[in-house]
C-alpha cells in the first residue's frame, strides 16, 4: 500500500491525507458521471436509504482498501459499488437506532472481513455525551492521524453536530484527511454521500450535545 501524503512538519501546519483520493472514484455507467465514494441514497429500499450511513461508510473503507492494495482501481463502477454496499449490509446491519455506536460498526466489519477472508482490524475512540468526559482535541487528532498514517480512511460517527454545520447529526462519514492549522484549529476532511467537505473538529468536540466516536483500521 502507498504511504499517505503528509507535511514534513508536525503540529501546526501539519496535514496528512490518504495517498490517492482517486481510489474513491466511481463511474455511473448510465450518465458517465464520476463521483467520490458511495451514497446511502443508492440503496433500494426506504429503510436502507434512511439508516444506511454506517454500511455506506464501511463500504467506502473497503473500496479504498481494495483499490489501494492493487494500486490500480478494481472497483470502478457505481453498480459494482452498490452490490458491495448490499454485501456489507448483511454484516453492518442498522437496528432501530441505526449503527449508533463504534462497537456496532466494528462488530459488523469483523463479520464482513471473516466472511470475505479479508484482513482488517479495527480500533475505536469513543466520545462521551458529557463534554467534561471527552478527550482533549490533541488526543482525538492523534487517533485520527494514526489511522490515516496507515493509508486507510477513518470512520466518524457524530450523534449531534453541535455548531458544526457541515455535519449531519446521527450520521457516519469517512475521514480522508487531517489538517492542523497555524491558529491551533484542527480540521478533518470528510467524504459524505459523494461530497468532499471540511469540518472543524474542535468546534464539533466542544459543542455537540451528544458524543459519537471514531474507528480506525489496520490490516
Amino acid at each position: 500500500m502507498r504511504e499517505p501524503r503528509a507535511a514534513a512538519e508536525s503540529g501546526a501546519g501539519m496535514r496528512v491525507t490518504l495517498s490517492n483520493l482517486e481510489y474513491f472514484d466511481l463511474i455511473d455507467a448510465h450518465g458517465g458521471e464520476t463521483v467520490k465514494g458511495g451514497d446511502q441514497d443508492w440503496y433500494g429500499s426506504w429503510w436502507r436509504r434512511m439508516s444506511g450511513c454506517g454500511p455506506t461508510t464501511a463500504t467506502n473503507v473497503i473500496l479504498y482498501l481494495t483499490n489501494a492494495r492493487t494500486r490500480a482501481p478494481e472497483i470502478r463502477g457505481k453498480e459494482e459499488f452498490i452490490r458491495l454496499m448490499n454485501r456489507v449490509w448483511k454484516h453492518v446491519t442498522p437496528g432501530r437506532g441505526g449503527v449508533n455506536s463504534t462497537a456496532k460498526l466494528r462488530q459488523g466489519i469483523a463479520g464482513y472481513a471473516a466472511a470475505e477472508g479479508l484482513r482488517l482490524r479495527t480500533e475505536a475512540l469513543d466520545i462521551a455525551d458529557a463534554r467534561a468526559d471527552r478527550p482533549p482535541l490533541a488526543h482525538v487528532a492523534a487517533f485520527i492521524q494514526g489511522g490515516l498514517a496507515r493509508d486507510l480512511p477513518v470512520a466518524f460517527l457524530n450523534l449531534h453536530n453541535g455548531l458544526e454545520l457541515q455535519l449531519e447529526k446521527w450520521h457516519w462519514v469517512t475521514i480522508t484527511g487531517l489538517v492542523c492549522e497555524a491558529d491551533g484549529a484542527v480540521r478533518i476532511e470528510i467524504l459524505d454521500n459523494c461530497n468532499l467537505l471540511s469540518v472543524n473538529l474542535g468546534r464539533w468536540l466542544s459543542s455537540a450535545a451528544r458524543g459519537g466516536g471514531f474507528v480506525r483500521f489496520s490490516e
